[in-house]
């Protein structure tokens, strides 16, 4: 696995540094932890300045809705795609407003791949660049992700019920195995499971935008969906392994519902059926 760090932003050698040599320590903990083969193709860091990471998130949606349209399988009305192309015209608007809540991202960049795109001022807001544990945990977070595309990334798509897929179960499923990951990998590297979400100092910048977040216009991925996810995730490896996770990722059909991420006996049930 080949990862590299690009400072678009010129200014940020130091943080930049800092992912590397992070990437180095955390990634056989993430291959271990997931039970997921290594990324074959280049594994990418971005740091980018506001304006651009809030573009390359546009970019990102852009491309998964031509990707949705090109897909054969999915039987779409025009009223469905104008609805897709004003939602992805609204979400371009949103980032300018949240982006400092935003740590990371990883999204699917113009090669195809994946790429996590970071935006530096962002991380000051967050509490983040100079606590090297919240750092790691940041970076085994996101590069789970890496993993997880690799395997299918079957939840990249703005027509879930379209495809069957429980858009609460999946998304609860994506974050809190990298959630999980994560935690496991910091408690291996610096003794103690760590989460920036009780953690942190946040600035007021922050403070701010996640006001505007509790609006339902700007809702995302609240933290309690992140720790249903990580209590999810735990009982299914210590129940049965990685493996049935890992089906998961690429057969859309064994992803939980909502219900099933609350009783993960449940899941496991079906699955195995």
């Amino acid at each position: 696995m080949f990862c590299t760090v690009l400072d678009d932003t010129q200014r940020n050698s130091e943080l930049k540094e800092s992912i590397e040599q992070l990437l180095i320590i955390v990634a056989p903990h993430v291959r271990q932890l997931t039970g997921l083969p290594a990324p074959s193709n280049e594994v990418r860091f971005r740091l980018l300045e506001p304006k651009a990471w809030r573009h390359e998130c546009g970019q990102h949606t852009r491309r998964v809705l031509d990707r949705d349209r090109a897909n054969l399988d999915l039987v779409l009305t025009p009223e469905q795609l104008e609805g897709a192309d004003i939602a992805v015209k609204i979400t371009g608007f949103l980032p300018a407003v949240i982006w400092p809540l935003f740590s990371a991202l990883t999204v699917e960049a113009g090669d195809g791949g994946s790429e996590t795109i970071i935006a530096p001022r962002a991380l000051h807001h967050t509490g983040l660049v100079d606590e090297a544990p919240l750092l790691c945990q940041l970076v085994a977070h996101e590069l789970t992700h890496h993993f997880q595309a690799v395997a299918g990334a079957p939840w990249r798509t703005l027509f879930p019920r379209e495809r069957r897929i429980c858009p609460r179960g999946a998304v609860t499923l994506v974050k809190g195995h990298a959630h999980w990951v994560a935690q496991q990998v910091t408690c291996r590297v610096f003794g103690r499971p760590v989460d920036h979400h009780e953690h942190a100092h946040r600035s007021l910048r922050y403070q701010l935008a996640k006001g505007v977040c509790h609006l339902p216009l700007f809702a995302g991925v609240r933290h309690d969906a992140y720790l249903r996810g990580v209590a999810f995730v735990h009982h299914v490896v210590h129940e049965r392994g990685t493996d049935p996770i890992n089906r998961a990722w690429n057969d859309h059909t064994l992803l939980p519902t909502a219900d099933e991420i609350s009783d993960p006996g449940a899941w496991i049930r079906r699955t195995a059926a």
